[in-house]
């Protein structure tokens, strides 16, 4: 029964363990592993002294928290070792390892307050510095939000006038800009205008200096009696290339007609005489070359 009792005591401080999802309840439950290993302890050390006075006729009864007695502890613990599973044991052993970190921060802490400056052992001094700190950060913050302040207000006053600003700007520009606009159109339309006129006159100019161009000697004689006489001349002489084409096309088709009266078709006449001559000295070429093959060396006919 005793044996039963420890290990549901085991298995309990084990499911406490397990069912720790946050470093709170990893604390927690390891302060209660602490908590039950002291009660162990003590349990232990009255078992101890309850065995060294085992020939006394009244034991002194060792009284625990929750109204537990020496005698209950002996009648329902196991006087054997328990033993934790390795998680437990996992867990217990980085609570003592956190601690003896913590233990030497703090002495390497005061090792280097020790060498240093003796005004850095006085705590006193330390938390004054930090409050020197502190009011000097407040006073900046109270000038950073004083001038944040500032210029909201500033932002605020000139906000209206600006708006109204935008407002007349957006209301006058584009009628001044529509009326520029259509004053610059004016304006290049009017100097195009104007360069046609100029073209104009350059061009009247150009005539009147090449057609009304006399001569100081003969003012009789002008560009334009110079011009009808050479537009004469032209006609003159396109009228003379016309008669002598119509002369040279009759003179082609009575040549045509004389061709056609010796050829005399297709198939006769000296059309024949050509084909046939043709004929005659591409197998005369033949039968050389055949020859010559053939080892003849005479003369060539």
């Amino acid at each position: 029964m005793t044996e039963l009792r420890a290990t549901i005591f085991i298995d309990i401080l084990n499911a406490l363990l397990s069912r720790a999802h946050s470093s709170t309840d990893s604390r927690k439950s390891i302060d209660a592993i602490r908590h039950a290993l002291m009660t162990c302890s003590l349990v232990i050390s009255s078992c101890g002294e309850a065995i060294s006075r085992e020939n006394e006729t009244a034991p002194v009864i060792f009284r625990l928290g929750g109204g537990l007695t020496e005698i209950d502890i002996r009648r329902f613990c196991p006087l054997f070792t328990l033993k934790l599973d390795s998680p437990t044991q996992n867990l217990i052993l980085d609570e003592l390892e956190s601690a003896l970190a913590s233990t030497s921060d703090f002495i390497n802490c005061l090792d280097q307050s020790d060498s240093g400056d003796p005004t850095s052992r006085d705590p006193l001094h330390d938390i004054q510095k930090q409050l020197d700190r502190i009011a000097v950060m407040e006073v900046a913050v109270d000038h950073a939000y004083d001038r944040v302040e500032r210029l909201s207000r500033e932002i605020d006053a000139l906000h209206p006038r600006l708006q109204q600003r935008l407002a007349f700007a957006v209301k006058k520009f584009p009628q001044d800009i529509a009326a520029r606009n259509s004053a610059n159109n004016d304006l290049l339309a009017m100097t195009i205008e104007a360069s046609l006129v100029k073209v104009s006159l350059i061009r009247a100019q150009a005539q009147n200096s090449v057609y009304d161009y006399r001569r100081p000697k003969a003012p009789d004689l002008h560009m334009k009696s110079a011009l009808s006489a050479a537009f004469a001349k032209l006609k003159e002489d396109e009228r003379k290339m016309e008669d002598e084409e119509g002369r040279l096309d009759r003179d082609l088709a009575e040549y045509q007609t004389l061709l056609d009266m010796v050829d005399g078709g297709r198939s006769s006449g000296f059309r024949q005489i050509v084909t046939d001559c043709a004929a005659v000295d591409r197998e005369t070429e033949e039968c050389r070359r055949d020859l010559r093959r053939l080892g003849w060396t005479g003369d060539d006919y």
